[in-house]
């Protein structure tokens, strides 16, 4: 057990400081590619970019950069003036892959290093032809309303299609990956709660590969979903790794 969570934070650790190494290959010169997840370093937020046959799809958007000049719908609540720790970093890494039109963006709760920067990206990614797929807000202890209906409203003024998820279960298609949302329903708790336990995890299958992107999922959730999710190959931890995976969920999916 020792050796597999000192292999955990080798591996947090690699990806951080790696992976621009790893997926810096420029443009793409054929539409033709395997399936791609990059996880963007943008601080201690979170934004993953799917790519797969020259069409890309986004989790999450990293948080607002407050020296941002370019979307006025934005609040400008919870940002940051660190670029590389915001969604400055993220528009950045898009555009380095020439990145013009997304095919989906998952907001998946509504948290400002999450969501905070999807007005911007709304603005420079997004048209009628995108997706927008996000769990409807409802309140509770913490009050991120404000978050939600910024990065609701960028989307809606773009043209984005506004798919709620919330109570049902939804799966898609991207290129040769298959896509599964959990969590997904409202809890009858959840408004004693914050948006952490009202998070989107995404399950991912890829050729015969699974991965499991857990977004802040808490202990309680993990513990709800584990014997459904299964073994996986690739986890990206809940909460950026600081103690949110219960021992029965690492061993459940190991």
């Amino acid at each position: 057990m020792k050796n597999f969570f000192l292999f955990l934070i080798y591996l947090f650790y690699f990806i951080q400081t790696k992976k621009i190494t790893i997926l810096e290959e420029g443009i793409r010169k054929t539409n033709k590619t395997n399936g791609i997840i990059h996880f963007i370093n943008c601080g201690r937020s979170d934004s993953i970019l799917i790519e797969q046959n020259g069409k890309f799809g986004l989790i999450d958007a990293s948080r607002r950069y407050t020296l941002a000049t370019d979307v006025v719908e934005s609040s400008g609540y919870g940002g940051t003036k660190k670029p590389n720790g915001s969604v400055k970093a993220v528009v950045n890494y898009l555009n380095h892959l020439g990145v013009t039109h997304l095919d989906f963006v998952l907001a998946t709760h509504a948290h400002t290093d999450h969501i905070g920067g999807m007005p911007q990206i709304a603005y420079h990614f997004v048209d009628k032809r995108t997706k927008f797929l996000y769990k409807k807000y409802r309140k509770n202890l913490e009050d991120n309303e404000v978050y939600f209906n910024d990065a609701y409203n960028s989307m809606q003024k773009k043209g984005a299609q506004l798919i709620d998820v919330t109570d049902q279960k939804y799966e898609f298609d991207f290129g040769d990956m298959h896509f599964e949302l959990i969590n997904t329903e409202i809890h009858k708790k959840e408004e004693k709660r914050g948006e952490n336990q009202n998070c989107i995890g995404t399950i991912i299958t890829y050729k015969n590969k699974r991965i499991f992107l857990a977004s802040d999922l808490l202990i309680k959730e993990d513990l709800i979903y584990k014997d459904y999710i299964g073994k996986i190959d690739v986890l990206k931890m809940a909460h950026h790794g600081i103690g949110c995976s219960s021992f029965d969920f690492l061993n459940a999916t190991r």
